[in-house]
């Protein structure tokens, strides 16, 4: 039997994750769709949790921290 999985707002989140914690999105571009497709899977790219409160996420500009509500905003 599965459980149901909880509501959270998004303004609980930093306080629920942890460093290393690893984000899971899905992407809306073309990229992001082939990605899925070719792989088989649900998310076309993977973060981290930093310690700083941000995603540490890596892309063609390079490593980034990107803050939690940018990254929401541009992912599914």
């Amino acid at each position: 039997m599965s459980q149901a999985v909880p509501e959270i707002r998004l303004a609980d989140v930093p306080e629920i994750l942890k460093p290393g914690d690893v984000l899971l999105m899905r992407g809306d571009s073309a990229v992001s769709d082939l990605i899925m497709t070719l792989s088989g899977g649900d998310y076309s790219h993977a973060g981290f949790w930093s310690e700083a409160g941000d995603i540490i996420d890596a892309g063609p500009a390079g490593v980034l921290h990107v803050p939690l509500d940018t990254r929401l905003y541009e992912e599914d």
